[in-house]
């Protein structure tokens, strides 16, 4: 009999092999995405062409593509990757195009080698399960989100692309050698470009071992992921914890009952992880056991490292103040994007200490802010020509003023100008210092955070004078 080559088993030089060929604690890499945000647990119905997840600063989506079988030419509508299986090959594929810094990946001998030697059986049903996740997966597209803050801005980036560009079949005309049948995936230039910039690396054998169930597996990759980045314990509520991975479950009681249950059945295999699930009925406290910190009591230091921070929009938004009822309303009705900016708004002003009541602020954020902006790209979208409110501007007198809103309005344009500059009132001009009243505290601040400077600028611009700006309300 011919022996098949396991490329698989021979690249990885550090893992232990047995005498049957078999890896015994195997590394693999993997993207962090796909350790906060999961695939569906199980298939989606057919009509659902999209789905996405967002998990922090990460967030996920896939779109169903479409598949042209190799054997009857007929294009076939493929559907959202899902399951453990899926969960297996995107472990094997995005593992394979790091470790071999290739985007080619071999889904004939390898990909069948790396099943049978894991256990995993190839024929049968789970044969067809596999195809099926493969052209799941080829056809595909797939958006890859990361968003974070420096100490001046807020970012985001989102990249969408296809997962393979692609899918190679070399069938044989002889039934009798189906070893002859080597078909190969090639990653976009995107994708694969994606996997070079960021990684993580992940213990294979609980993936093997937890596939009967899908949930458990994400467990263990988002633990696994986590776990290095506590420092103290944190409190995760299960709303958040639900719409993260429970998009599938429609009530918030099973399915904490079914998480329960996967954590559980996930945490043997992860190092310094302890999930406390029973001191705190709505949500979890997660600790690493490796970073123990024993401080005394005092109730009246409240840093107290002992003590649970709470993490997740819920625990956000009831840290400025927000009741749970409304915090409910706020995430069903509003998107999660605009929940973000509203919230990054109202933390930077809260930092300047310019607001008392960070709840009220941030309710305020996100009804008028929106609208602003999306007035903004509006107007800026559209031809007309730009005028000034003249019944405003002849009523300034202090002619520097005058000159750095005609100034501003023709750099930033009229969108931005009403929005945000045409109300503000000049309180005073003095040889070192400028003061300008907006209307609104959230105006105020908003002006504050993204075009003092550019009012600065102009100023100095005008006057040649350099002078300290103040915006207050």
């Amino acid at each position: 009999m011919e022996k098949i080559e396991n490329k698989y088993l021979k690249i990885k030089d550090s893992s232990v092999k047995n005498t049957f060929g078999e890896i015994t604690d195997p590394k693999i890499y993997t993207h962090p995405v796909f350790c906060q945000c999961v695939l569906p647990i199980k298939a989606l119905p057919k009509e659902v062409r999209h789905y996405r997840v967002e998990h922090g600063n990460a967030s996920l989506m896939f779109e169903a593509g479409c598949f042209t079988d190799p054997t009857t030419n007929k294009v076939l509508n493929q559907e959202v990757p899902a399951g453990a299986k899926a969960r297996l090959l995107f472990s094997y594929i995005i593992d394979q195009a790091k470790r071999n810094d290739n985007p080619t990946i071999d889904m004939g001998n390898n990909l069948y080698n790396f099943m049978t030697s894991n256990k995993i059986p190839v024929g049968g049903k789970n044969a067809k399960e596999i195809v099926r996740q493969v052209r799941n997966i080829a056809s595909a597209d797939i958006s890859l989100g990361i968003s974070g803050e420096t100490e001046t801005h807020h970012f985001r980036t989102n990249e969408q692309f296809k997962i393979a560009k692609r899918v190679s079949f070399w069938l044989s005309k002889d039934v009798s050698q189906p070893q002859l049948w080597e078909p190969t995936l090639t990653l976009s230039d995107d994708f694969m470009s994606a996997l070079s910039n960021t990684h993580t690396i992940i213990d294979l054998r609980p993936l093997i071992e937890l596939q009967s169930s899908p949930r458990a597996m994400d467990m263990y990759m988002w633990l696994s992921y986590r776990i290095k980045k506590v420092n103290r314990p944190v409190k995760i509520s299960y709303e958040d914890l639900h719409n993260i991975f429970g998009l599938q479950t429609k009530t918030l009681k099973k399915f904490k009952e079914n998480f329960k249950e996967s954590i559980r059945t996930a945490l043997p295999y992860i190092k310094n992880a302890n999930v406390d699930l029973d001191t705190d009925s709505k949500h979890i406290i997660l600790k690493n056991e490796k970073i123990k910190v024993y401080l005394p009591p005092n109730e009246n230091k409240t840093d107290n490292n002992d003590m649970p921070i709470e993490e997740g929009v819920f625990g956000e938004l009831k840290a400025i103040g927000l009741k749970p009822i409304v915090i409910k309303k706020i995430t069903k009705e509003s998107e999660p994007e605009k929940i973000k900016k509203a919230l990054g708004v109202t933390k930077e002003s809260l930092k300047k200490g310019n607001i008392k009541n960070p709840a009220g602020f941030f309710t305020k954020a996100l009804k008028e802010e929106w609208e602003l902006i999306n007035n903004e790209s509006n107007e800026a979208n559209e031809e007309t020509i730009p005028v000034i409110d003249s019944n405003i501007e002849n009523k300034i007198t202090d002619a520097d003023w005058k000159s750095v809103r005609v100034l501003f309005y023709q750099i930033k344009g009229i969108a931005v100008f009403n929005n945000w500059i045409k109300d503000l009132k000049l309180i005073n001009n003095s040889n070192d210092c400028v003061i300008l009243e907006a209307p609104t505290r959230f105006k105020a601040d908003y002006i504050e955070t993204n075009y003092k400077a550019d009012l600065y600028r102009m100023w100095t611009e005008v006057t040649k004078k350099h002078i300290k700006i103040q915006i207050v309300c």
